[in-house]
């Protein structure tokens, strides 16, 4: 538990560090709210970083994006969704962050997902999905 209060303030530490000199104002695209919304991976995909980080129940490991592809597809494909709500969703400078509750039929999951927008576009530099 201690562990996991430690990452997520890292998590927001590293968030808000990010890019703090910059004020556009960059939203996360409403495609990726809708593909968790929907569990939908490849609504999601398309805004991928050539490598991504993937944290799965304190699991974590950098992948590249089409090994990305396939766990999230595969999470997707044994986790169906029933709802997907945003708890937090803002930015800092060119970084982008949705924290948000996904409920499946199996189990309840929190997601945080942190992005960078770059030459306007937005990548995906880290999803983290914890077991609530």
């Amino acid at each position: 538990m201690v562990k996991t209060i430690k990452k997520v303030l890292l998590f927001t530490f590293l968030l808000f560090s990010l890019g703090a000199g910059s004020s556009q104002n960059v939203k996360v695209p409403n495609e990726i709210i809708q593909g968790f919304q929907k569990g939908n991976s490849n609504l999601i995909i398309k805004y991928f970083n050539q490598n991504i980080e993937f944290v799965v129940d304190n699991k974590s490991n950098i992948y590249s994006k089409q090994q990305a592809e396939g766990i999230l597809t595969h999470f997707f494909e044994k986790n169906k969704v029933v709802s997907f709500q945003t708890l937090h969703n803002g930015e800092k400078g060119s970084s982008l962050f949705v924290i948000g509750k996904l409920k499946t039929k199996n189990t309840n999951f929190r997601i945080h997902l942190l992005a960078r927008e770059l030459n306007n576009k937005i990548y995906i530099q880290q999803i983290r999905i914890d077991t609530e």
